[in-house]
């Protein structure tokens, strides 16, 4: 692989391009010459100070980015296509939206934690704490935290469990379960992660020298 270098200007880096590796570097600075300083002597009449040479910076020791080998899978060889868009907190505000329409005070939770809903509503003597579950197409089986599903179970008929469809479009369709606890069958699950312990990781990994 040919050596190749270029220059960062925003960092003041030069990057040189060795085989499978990347090495940033600082630019030796010139010597700087400081212009001799005019003052007066005892009699009055002007003198020059000698001229003064400050030493240039020393070079730092490049930074090492090694690139590995490797070659490009096909799904790879053009940019990844993000994924359809579904914002939950835009459902959240149309559904709050949706009860001030008709008449409901507002007021929202889904930046709040420890609650368990998204929304409380009011109006006329009742009131209703809302969770909201979005789907950018159709809706596949609906999911509720243990804190939800505990404010489910609490609020009894005074908890709302609003599923939006096709959320992503301009006519999204909106669904409203009232009391999911005692409406609905549930069943506990547990999510998964995939560890990689320290030993692991480690081994596999490569330093990046400063």
């Amino acid at each position: 692989m040919a050596r190749h270098t270029f220059s960062l200007f925003s960092l003041g880096e030069r990057a040189v391009r060795v085989e499978n590796e990347l090495l940033l570097t600082r630019a030796l600075a010139s010597t700087v010459t400081e212009e001799a300083e005019a003052e007066e002597d005892v009699t009055g009449r002007p003198r020059q100070r000698p001229a003064r040479t400050r030493p240039a910076p020393a070079q730092r020791a490049p930074t090492v980015l090694r690139i590995p080998d490797a070659e490009a899978p096909e799904e790879l060889l053009s940019p990844p296509a993000a994924p359809q868009a579904n914002s939950g907190a835009d459902s959240e505000l149309l559904i709050g939206k949706v009860f001030a329409a008709a008449g409901w005070e507002v007021v929202y939770y889904n930046q709040r934690r420890g609650y368990g809903f998204d929304l409380w509503v009011r109006k006329d003597g009742q009131a209703f704490v809302v969770e909201v579950k979005s789907f950018a197409g159709r809706g596949a089986s609906v999911t509720l935290t243990a804190l939800e599903f505990e404010a489910a179970n609490h609020h009894g008929g005074n908890f709302l469990l609003v599923v939006v469809e096709d959320a992503a479009t301009y006519r999204p369709i909106i669904r409203v379960i009232q009391n999911p606890a005692a409406s609905l069958v549930f069943t506990e699950s547990q999510a998964f992660q995939f560890s990689a312990g320290r030993a692991g990781w480690l081994a596999a990994a490569e330093d990046l020298e400063p």
